[in-house]
Parts: structure tokens; sequence; C-alpha cells
């Protein structure tokens, strides 16, 4: 397997990840929980937020004492675990901080997963955009079978999951944390 198919899948999980919540979570948040339009903005601010603390933590660790593949992975399995824990919350606190905590976990590997693929393709500035357009693909992919699981549910009588969408996310999560571990060598550059 070639390290630019890797990378493709790479980047198609990662923003398949995102994909599976972030455009339909808000309906679950309102229409299934009761969620205020007040609690739905705090708990989709919290994405941005960790975006700006996050990677100077993530980057940090990863630069100086892991290889990016490895830490990854690491946090893709924690946050595939936190996000099946959040599929099961109905509260509105513990949404929240298991949000916050996911959040804190996927921002960095937003920067991560980019610095892989630039570390390790032959000609980034020509390859890059190739390897980058799977995420779009991810994210499309992942509204898609969302989609089609719900459909399935309703056509076969079926009750769908009310959390189906973070379940999604966190499976695609735990995919990712172990497609990682595939990733190419990028070790620490600690100067």
């Amino acid at each position: 397997m070639s390290a630019r198919f890797r990378l493709g899948v790479m980047m198609f999980l990662q923003y398949g990840i995102w994909g599976a919540w972030a455009p339909v979570l808000s309906a679950y948040l309102r229409d299934t929980l009761g969620f205020s339009g007040a609690q739905l903005g705090f708990i989709y601010s919290l994405l941005p937020l960790a975006t700006i603390i996050a990677p100077f933590i993530g980057g940090q660790i990863a630069d100086r004492y892991f290889p990016s593949e490895k830490f990854v992975a690491i946090l893709q399995l924690v946050g595939g675990g936190l996000l099946i824990m959040t599929s099961k919350v109905t509260d509105y606190s513990s949404m929240m901080w298991l949000m916050l905590f996911y959040c804190l976990v996927y921002a960095p590997t937003l920067a991560l997963t980019n610095s892989i693929a630039f570390i390790n393709l032959k000609n980034p500035e020509k390859d890059f955009g190739v390897i980058r357009v799977w995420g779009t693909i991810g994210w499309i992919v992942a509204g898609l079978v969302l989609a089609g699981w719900r459909t399935i549910a309703k056509s076969t009588t079926a009750i769908a999951y009310q959390g189906d969408t973070l379940l999604l996310a966190g499976i695609f999560y735990l995919i990712m944390g172990i497609q990682a571990f595939t990733l190419p060598h990028t070790p620490p550059k600690k100067e």
C-alpha cells in the first residue's frame, strides 16, 4: 500500500469524522434533546475555540516527543471513545463537557494530518491537493452513509438510534485511529 494511498485514506477519515456530525448535530440537539439556541451555539463554538488552543499543545507534543502518526492514532482512539460516549448522553451539561474534551482531542489532528501529508509527499506542492480532496469526499460520504442508515432504519420500522450522528463519527474515529498506525513514520523534530 503506497504512502499516497494511506495519506488519502487518512484525509478521507479525518474529514469524514467531522462531516458525520457537524452538518446534522444541531437538529438532533434541538429537535430530539430540546436544547436551546444558546446551548446549540455554545456546543458549536467549542471546536473553533479548541482549534485556537489545542494545536499549540498538540503540536508541541508531536514535534518534540512522539512520532506524529502515533500521536494522531492515540488522539483518534481517545476521540472515538469520547464521541461514542457522547452519543448516549441526553443532558446539556454532560454533552457540553464531552464535546469540549472531544474538540480538544480533534483540533490538533487537523494540523497534524496536514503536516504528516506534507512531510511524506515527494512533491507536496503538486500532490497535496489530490490528497486533501479525499477529505472533502470523506465529508460527503459520511453524510450519505448517515442518510442511508436513516432511510434503512425507517423502511424496516426500526427506530433510528437518536445519537447516530455522533456514533457514526465515533466509529470513523476508531477506524482512523487504527489506520493512523499504518501512516508513514513521521518522527519528532526536537530542534
